[in-house]
Order: structure tokens, then sequence, then C-alpha cells
């Protein structure tokens, strides 16, 4: 919660990425009342037929929302999100805590690894600073 508190508080636009399905994917978000926070949840049934992978998945968004590779990143915890990043053109913060986290031999060059939540407020503020990222209206 304090994570997402950290960047709602800068007005840092997030959304969800997942390959869980959509409609498990709202209700677990409005279970633990986390609605507040993310502008919008992508899965790869949120459009008809189906997306193929995460990469489409994460190009569908950057459509739909207008969202500027450049200035977007994109967190995760797995290769495969690492990898749809870059076939999106994003930076990949590899979150390498917890269930699921990436090791430090499945890290690729360009990812940067994070090993705690408070590791990955600070490098993301440090990120957004380094590349002058417009967080457009809030």
């Amino acid at each position: 919660y304090e994570l997402l508190s950290a960047f709602s508080s800068k007005n840092i636009p997030l959304f969800i990425a997942t390959h869980k399905r959509l409609h498990p994917t709202h209700l677990l978000i409005e279970h633990l009342g986390w609605n507040s926070f993310f502008r919008n949840i992508y899965a790869l049934d949120c459009v008809t037929p189906s997306l193929s992978s995460k990469a489409a998945m994460l190009a569908h968004l950057l459509h739909v929302e207008g969202i500027d590779p450049a200035q977007a990143l994109y967190v995760g915890d797995k290769p495969e999100d690492g990898h749809a990043a870059d076939q999106n053109n994003l930076q990949f913060f590899a979150a390498c805590w917890g269930y699921g986290a990436l090791t430090d031999v499945e890290l690729r060059n360009g990812w940067k690894s994070v090993h705690s939540p408070y590791e990955l407020v600070e490098s993301i503020n440090d990120w957004v600073l380094s590349n002058t990222v417009s967080l457009g209206p809030g």
C-alpha cells in the first residue's frame, strides 16, 4: 500500500498489465482497495480476440493510453516481463524480492534490478529525474 501511495502522491500514472484474466484481476484490486491507484488494468483477455502475448498487451496499452515508451517503464518479476518490455522499448525494472522474483542470473543487459519496494521507489525516482519524464495531468 505504501509503495502505491508513494507513486500516487507524485501523480505518477499507474497501470496493471497482467497475464491473469481481467475479471478476477478487477475483483482482486477492488478487494484490496487499490482502485484509486490505477488508471486502467490490461490483461490478455481485455480485447476480443485475446492478445497473443504480454508484449502484445503492452503494445496495446501504450497505443490505447497514448503513452510514449521513452517516458514509461515496466516493473515485473519474471523474465518474460523483461522481454515484453524490451520488445516495446520500455525501461524494465526487475523486482528481485518475494515470490517469483528474478535472480541475478536471469537479468539482461539494460534491466534495472531492485531488491525491495523502497529501492523500487528510489530507483524510479532517479529514473524519472534522469529522463525528465513529463508525467502529464494528475
